[in-house]
């Protein structure tokens, strides 16, 4: 018998064809797999020799052209999880309900419109714990929904779905309740009989506000009432002292309530694209905070309390050991005019992001924050780069985009790991630095909407650079030595004063987009390979003097 997943995979554009398939099934029933998947092949139709694979514990036909479940699939009497997502099946067969062992059935990404046909056959599969019904056509919860006993995961996400009818709230042993992507309006007090309930998601409706009857869902971890239309926190959230991640972002909040403080476990907390204008003290009572993001408000300082969240804990829930619990903070599309310098006490802070506030310099506490990998603070008023910054040796990704930068520190060359990528568009810099050879690691570097001349020789030493961005500078000619970057899969030097394309332009041969529009280059032909290579492609290559750049951010 086989153990592991079988994967089928074929190499032809339009999937297995009949034959194929009946080979691979003869071959699995003689095998003795239990574990089968037949997923993006293109099947139009189950085929009854499926009947021959009473091993079967694991089936997955998802991303088909599947219409009907055929009366054969009753043979599989082992089967224990059954994955038909992605299909264009309108209903579900008598014959489901003899697959007496079934546990996980997913059938999201098909045309169900009615349900209530499909529970009267679902509810005889005794074992049947996890339903997914998402991106669906169903326009409502049927009543006999009641009598799923054993149901533990439900997703009825991205259907029609107007109203939670009472009903649901029988479904006692109810764990995950995913009702995102729907047209829902209010939560009914009903609901606080889903006593088991540790996973609800209402995210994407037209819920206007938390009533105060939710803080009666005590086993709650995860809450997701993103994007709705929710005005106000109330004060009894912190009764939900077992919350580990809440998502409101995307509602009209204006404040964040002082009872904040109780939800001690949140280690994610959502709150961006709200009308927020400031940080509670209480923030700091929440010592297992690992995500912080506020993006997306009026917030105009940094307060001190945010220092304090430094706290070192065991995550035994998540399998985490982190050496102080903060580790992203996302206070980006803000009003903040500095960064204070109690800030260096988030010493081991890995992600921070300021980009498009209002921030003019960069203190020296940013030294402190040893352990940071990605800095974003495009957008701002910065004038230079400190050296200070040149001691955050594990930085891999820099951007200072859209600044008043005029020069860049050759100390910056101490960053140390992998080097993801540096943005230093759309400032006032004249020259790309020679030491910027010393990033021999590098992936990608914009350098576009600036005040540059030519391309230094140095910059063909990045021989791993798969990104590079000049566009919108003042560069005459494309330098020979731009075929040593053999990685480089896109190029932009539009609206520079390129006058031609060299010959070695050819020698890049993983070059996927090239841009060269607005500049004077005349009538070009290029001995590139053919369209079958690794070459670029004619819709992704733009020369001459096109008024716009494309293909290349």
């Amino acid at each position: 018998m086989t153990n592991g997943v079988k994967k089928v995979s074929s190499n032809t554009k339009n999937g297995l064809t009949h034959a194929d398939l009946l080979n691979i099934i003869a071959k699995a029933a003689e095998e003795g797999t239990n574990r089968l998947s037949l997923s993006k092949e293109g099947i139009t139709e189950i085929p009854n020799e499926i009947a021959q694979l009473t091993t079967l514990e694991e089936l997955s036909l998802s991303e088909n052209k599947i219409t009907e479940i055929p009366d054969c699939i009753a043979q599989l009497t082992r089967l224990e999880t059954l994955n038909l997502s992605n299909n264009q099946i309108r209903e579900i067969p008598d014959c489901i309900r003899k697959l007496k062992k079934l546990r996980w059935l997913n059938l999201a990404n098909n045309q169900i419109t009615d349900i209530s046909a499909c529970i009267d056959i679902l509810i005889r599969i005794r074992w049947l714990n996890s339903l997914n019904l998402a991106n669906n056509q169903i326009m409502k919860i049927p009543k006999n929904i009641v009598n799923f006993a054993h149901l533990k995961w439900l997703d009825l996400s991205a259907n029609n779905i107007k109203t939670i009818p009472s009903c649901i709230t029988n479904i006692h042993k109810l764990e995950k309740l995913d009702l995102s992507k729907n047209a829902i309006k209010r939560i009914p007090n009903s609901i606080i009989h889903l006593t088991k309930l540790e996973d609800l998601n209402l995210a994407n409706n037209q819920t206007t506000e938390i009533p105060e009857y939710l803080a009666r869902l005590y086993e709650l971890t995860n809450l997701n009432l993103a994007n709705n239309q929710i005005r106000e926190i109330p004060r009894c959230i912190g009764k939900l002292t077992k919350l580990w991640q809440l998502n409101l972002s995307n509602n009209q909040i204006t404040e964040i309530p002082e009872d904040f403080d109780k939800l001690t476990k949140l280690w994610q907390l959502n709150l961006s694209n709200n009308q927020i204008t400031e940080i509670p003290e209480c923030i700091a009572k929440l010592t297992n905070l690992q995500w912080i993001y506020l993006s997306h408000n009026q917030i105009t300082e940094i307060p001190e309390c945010i220092a304090q969240l430094t706290q070192l804990r065991w995550h035994r829930e998540i399998h985490y050991y982190g050496s102080y619990v903060l580790n992203q903070l996302d206070l980006s599309n803000n009003q903040i005019i500095k960064i204070p310098e109690y800030m260096g006490k988030l010493n081991c802070l890995k992600k921070l992001n300021l980009a498009n506030n209002q921030i003019r310099h960069i203190p020296e506490c940013i030294a402190q924050l040893h352990e940071l990998t990605e800095l974003n603070l495009a957008n701002n008023q910065i004038r230079e780069i400190p050296e200070c910054i040149t001691e955050l040796i594990y930085l891999n990704w820099l951007d200072l985009s859209n600044n008043y930068i005029r020069e860049i520190p050759e100390g910056i060359t101490k960053f140390i790991g992998e080097k993801r990528g540096l943005n230093f568009s759309n400032n006032q810099i004249q020259e790309i630095p020679t030491f910027i050879a010393k990033f021999t690691q590098l992936n990608e570097l914009n350098f576009s909407s600036n005040q540059i001349k030519e391309i230094p020789e140095s910059i063909s030493q990045l021989i791993y650079l798969r990104k590079l961005n000049l566009a919108n500078n003042h560069v005459i000619n494309i330098p020979k030595f731009i075929s040593k970057l053999t990685y480089l899969e896109s190029l932009n030097l539009a609206n520079n004063q390129i006058k031609e394309i060299p010959e070695c332009i050819i020698q890049l041969t993983e070059l996927k987009e090239l841009n060269l529009s607005g500049n004077p280059i005349g009538d070009v032909v290029l001995g590139l390979p053919h369209r079958n290579s690794k070459s670029p492609r004619p819709g992704d290559m733009v020369l001459g003097s096109q008024s716009s750049p494309q293909g290349i951010e």
